[in-house]
C-alpha cells in the first residue's frame, strides 16, 4: 500500500492473539465504505483486491508489480507453504525472550491490555503452538525452506529478479520471509530489530537457531543480498 501511495491507518496488534479473536494470527485488511466494513484475512485475497482496485486508475502502472501470472501464482502457493514451515522452525527453535518480541510484548504501539492478556494466555498459547507446529516437523520444514531458497538462489544467479524484468509481489513476499528467518536487514520491522546477532543469540532457548541462520546466510548469499536490497529500496 505504501508502494501504491494509498492512504491507510495501521493498527498495531499482537499477532498471536488473533488465534483467540479471529482464529488467525495474520494481519487483516479492513475496507470501510459508508456504513459497511469488509475484512480480508487471506493474503492472496488482499493482493488480488489491491491489484484489481487500481485498474483504470492513475495508480494502474504502480500496481503492475501485483499483476498475477501463472508463474507468480504458482510460486506464491509455494511461498504460502514456506510461511507455515518457517513458523514451525521458529516456534521450536528460537529463544523464549525473543519470542516475546515477535509476539509484540516489547513493541510500544501494542495496546497494554493486549500485553497483559498475552501474559495470562501464554500457557494456552504454548499448548496450541505445540500442537499446530510440532517439533517433529522441524527437519522436513527446513528441507522445504531449502528447496525454495535453492530455486531462488539459482534464479538470481542468472537474472536480477525472480520473474521478468522487475520485482513483483512474490519478490517482496520472499524477501519478507527471508528477512525474518535469517537476513534481518536494518530496515526490518520498522528498524525495531537492527542487529543480526543480538536478538537471535539465545539465552535460554535452542542455540541451534543461531547456527541455522549463519548456515542460511552462507549458503544463500544472493538471496541474502537481494533481500537486503529490497528492504533498502522499499522500506527506507
Amino acid at each position: 500500500m505504501d508502494i501504491l501511495g494509498l492512504k491507510y491507518e495501521e493498527e498495531t496488534d499482537m499477532s498471536l492473539l488473533g488465534i483467540f479473536f479471529t482464529g488467525r494470527p495474520v494481519p487483516a485488511l479492513r475496507i470501510k465504505k459508508g456504513p459497511f466494513v469488509s475484512v480480508m484475512y487471506n493474503s492472496a485475497d488482499i493482493l488480488r483486491y489491491l491489484w484489481a482496485s487500481q485498474q483504470g486508475t492513475k495508480n494502474e502502472e504502480k500496481a503492475k508489480f501485483l499483476t498475477p501470472t501463472p508463474e507468480t501464482l504458482e510460486f506464491e502457493k509455494r511461498l504460502d507453504v514456506m510461511g507455515t514451515k518457517i513458523q514451525i522452525v521458529f516456534y521450536n527453535m528460537i529463544d523464549a525472550d525473543f519470542m516475546k518480541q515477535l509476539a509484540g510484548r516489547c513493541v510500544q504501539r501494542v495496546p497494554e491490555w493486549q500485553k497483559y492478556f498475552h501474559r495470562l494466555a501464554s500457557p494456552i498459547l504454548n499448548i496450541v503452538i505445540k500442537k499446530v507446529f510440532p517439533a517433529a516437523k522441524v527437519r522436513e520444514s527446513k528441507e522445504y525452506i531449502s528447496e525454495i531458497l535453492d530455486d531462488a538462489e539459482k534464479t538470481l544467479a542468472g537474472q536480477k529478479f525472480l520473474f521478468g524484468d522487475a520485482w513483483t509481489y512474490v519478490d517482496i513476499q520472499l524477501a519478507a520471509f527471508c528477512a525474518v528467518l535469517f537476513v534481518l536487514p536494518e530496515e526490518f520491522a520498522g528498524r525495531r530489530f537492527n542487529a543480526v546477532d543480538k536478538p537471535y543469540l539465545p539465552k535460554t532457548g535452542c542455540p541451534g537457531m543461531y547456527e541455522y541462520q549463519k548456515e542460511l546466510r552462507t549458503s544463500y548469499p544472493l538471496v541474502t543480498a537481494y533481500t537486503s536490497q529490497l528492504y533498502r529500496e522499499l522500506r527506507c
